[in-house]
This record gives C-alpha cells, structure tokens and sequence, in this order.
C-alpha cells in the first residue's frame, strides 16, 4: 500500500514541529529583537506547541486522565508578554568534604512554589548535597507560570543538568516537563499527587505511607531541613516552641498554657526563652506574654528574624514543642537538642500521631506524659546524629554515581 494515499490533503498540511524544535525556538525568539511585534508572536505560538507537545506526552503517562483533572485545563493558558523574565537565579554552593578523591559535579534545577515549608525542603537537601559534591544550582520559580520559568531554562539547555527537584504539587509538572526535554533524573521531596512513575526518585516522610519496595523511594523521619547537628549546646539555655490549631490535634489552651508552665517551674536553673506562631490564639499569646516566671522570657513571633530559630535551636540544649509542630520538633532533632512534646489529645486517624509515637519508642523525643512519670529513657537521644537531609543526600548520590570514588561517607 502506498503511504501517502491523501497527497492532496497533505500538500496543504503544514509539518508540525517537535517539543526540540519548539524549545529552540523559543530560545531563538528572545534573541530576536529585528520585529518585536512579530517576534512575539512566533514566541507565544513555540510556546503554546511546547505546552500541546507536555500536554500528550503527559497524558501518555496519566491514564485516565479523570483521575488528574487538575493537570488537563480546559482552557490552555494564554502566552502574552512576559513582564520581569529575570525569574531565575544561579548560585554555586560551597562544598565541603573529608575524602581525599576528586568531588564528583553535579547540576541542579530548584523547583520552588514560593512556599516557605517546601523551600526549606529542598534547602536542606542541597545543603547537605554541598558535603559531598561540587553544586551548582539554578532556581525555577514556578509560581510565575510556564511563560515565566520555560524559557530561561531552556536557555540552559546546552548545560543540562544532572538533576530536577522539587517539593510542593505544583513543581509536579514544571518537573516532568523539563525531564521530558533534558532526560536528567528527578526527585521529588514529598508523597506526589501524581503517579511516582512519573519521576525517578522519591524522598517521603514515614508517615505519608509511601512503599519503597521498587527501590526509588526513601523513606525519612520528618520532613528535610537545612539544620545541621551543633556542638555549642549550653545546659542552662532551652526553648518552648507553640503552634497552634491544625487538622491533627484536638487544640487546647487551657492545656497548653498549663503544661508550659509546669516545663519552666520544674528546671528554674534554665533560662527558657518561649515564642508562638502566627497559628497561635490571639487569647494564647497574650497569656503566655504575661506569664510571670523568673527565668522564662517571651518572644513575639514577629520579632523573630530568619536566623532567629536555628540559632537558637543551636544553642539550646533541651526543646519543648507542641505537638502540632511537625517540622519544629524534627529541626529540632535535626540541631541535636533534647526535645520534649507536650501533649494533646489526637484527632482520630491523625499519621502524625503514629509518627511521633515511633519517634518516642525509639527515644529521639520524650513526651510530656513520660517527663511527669520520669520514663523518659535518659536522654539517648544526644548520643546519635538526627540527620535525615544528609541521609537523602548519600542515597541520591550513590544512585546517581554509582562507580564514583568519592564514596559519600557517613
């Protein structure tokens, strides 16, 4: 049978262009400035078949696509002009390592949704990726949309890089899209809303309930953060860290307020310093600020600087945390001081109840139940290294290179 049985219809047809030729393109487009109005149309139009192109080659992937209607818009988005196109910054991170063998290089695309919690995730892990590698880091700011973040880094193209991460649901396909176009290895730091396959490495939290039969995930305590454990503990200084209401934990002043007095009247040769967040009752804060204890000092959340909580958390040799505060209680952990819980009731089905019990029983933490008893284990917890940022770091590298002989140690 011949194979062009309509050449009629097909002498009419225009070729269509590939995700390459669409991506060069658009590169192509920005630095053509002969007909600016002309030269924004040919842009908007790459990057509408780029987006067609991410489209079908994600809808291979996801089947059926009810089950994802998030990621298959009705309306595909308008490409117009693109005011600030500056989205993205490079940085090289100093390393640092105790092998004597070459560090081996390693590229890496940042995908941040502007969230402080994610950020801080993929903080850590590059952080503690720096100990053993020579990083260079380039950031994609996804919050700005495709028409923002595709065409710097597919400027880049010519210096691909080794690997993609990202936390947040929407670096999901900012993510798969520029594995498709630079075939390097992604990694996604949290449970994906879409199907793991569609990236090839996972780092989640233990309680998430993510398998790692096939090999490609890591299961990790917490969440990653860019902590590092510190020696400059000093005994007679500690902390008291209060959230606030969440979905987990059936929330109680009346308890909190109680128990956060008991902690600093039962060590008066401490001096605390205690602070909330802005999920803390208005009521809460305001008695905890009035609170007359000789050796316990308040500090309004909004005179906390950035620095303010690892510095102090460095310092402090014991920590009491509420428990709706996940990630305080492991960066806590993570910058080796004694952590306490206090307690409240759990909301039935909570995982992060199950979570913090495990963390109890193998004596990283105490609660405040145990601190009353005087069942607290003895304080085990400083002999070890809590450090879950590093862990993820070796497992990577190890599966990225294989034969390295730089060997990643502990």
């Amino acid at each position: 049978m011949p194979t062009n049985c309509h050449p009629a219809k097909q002498t009419q047809t225009q070729p269509r262009k590939s995700p390459e030729r669409a991506a060069a393109a658009i590169v192509s487009d920005e630095n053509d400035l002969s007909d600016p109005s002309e030269s924004l149309q040919k842009h908007n139009s790459n990057l509408a078949t780029l987006w067609r192109q991410a489209e079908k080659c994600l809808a291979q992937v996801l089947k059926p696509k009810k089950r994802f209607p998030e990621y298959f818009p009705s309306h595909r988005p308008k490409f117009g002009v693109c005011k600030g196109l500056e989205l993205m910054s490079s940085a090289n991170v100093a390393c640092a390592s105790k092998t004597t063998a070459p560090l081996p290089n390693l590229a890496v695309w940042r995908f941040v949704d502007g969230k402080p919690g994610h950020e801080r995730q993929t903080e850590g892990l590059l952080l503690a990726l720096s100990k053993f590698v020579r990083l260079t880091v380039t950031v994609a700011h996804v919050s700005e949309g495709i028409a923002g973040w595709a065409p710097k880094l597919l400027k880049r193209r010519k210096n691909p890089p080794d690997l993609l991460i990202g936390a947040g649901h929407k670096t999901h396909f900012p993510m798969i899209l520029c594995r498709l176009f630079t075939k390097a290895k992604s990694a996604v730091l949290m449970k994906p809303s879409l199907p793991r396959r569609c990236f090839d490495f996972c780092v989640a939290s233990s309680h998430d309930g993510v398998s790692d039969s096939d090999g490609r995930a890591l299961i990790v305590r917490g969440v990653l953060n860019p902590l590092c454990p510190s020696q400059n503990h000093d005994p007679k200084k500690g902390l008291i860290l209060i959230g606030g209401p969440c979905r987990h934990v059936q929330w109680s002043d009346e308890a909190i307020f109680r128990q956060v007095k008991q902690a600093a009247t039962q060590a008066p040769e401490v001096q605390w310093k205690l602070t909330s967040s802005r999920r803390t009752p208005a009521l809460l804060r305001e008695k905890l600020r009035r609170l007359a204890i000789p050796n316990l000092c308040y500090v309004s959340p909004t005179e906390t600087e950035t620095n303010w909580m690892p510095e102090h958390l460095g310092r402090a040799a014991q920590t009491w945390v509420s428990p709706d505060s996940v990630s305080m209680i492991h960066e806590a952990l993570t910058a080796g001081s004694r952590v306490r819980v206090f307690d409240l009731p759990w909301k039935k089905g909570s995982k992060w109840k199950t979570a913090l019990e495990e963390l109890a029983k193998d004596g990283w933490v105490s609660l405040h139940s145990q601190f009353n008893n005087g069942s607290e284990g003895g304080g085990q917890q400083n002999l070890r290294e809590f450090n879950e940022a590093r862990r993820a770091a070796r497992w990577l590298l190890k599966s990225l290179f294989p034969t390295s002989n730089a060997g990643f140690p502990e």
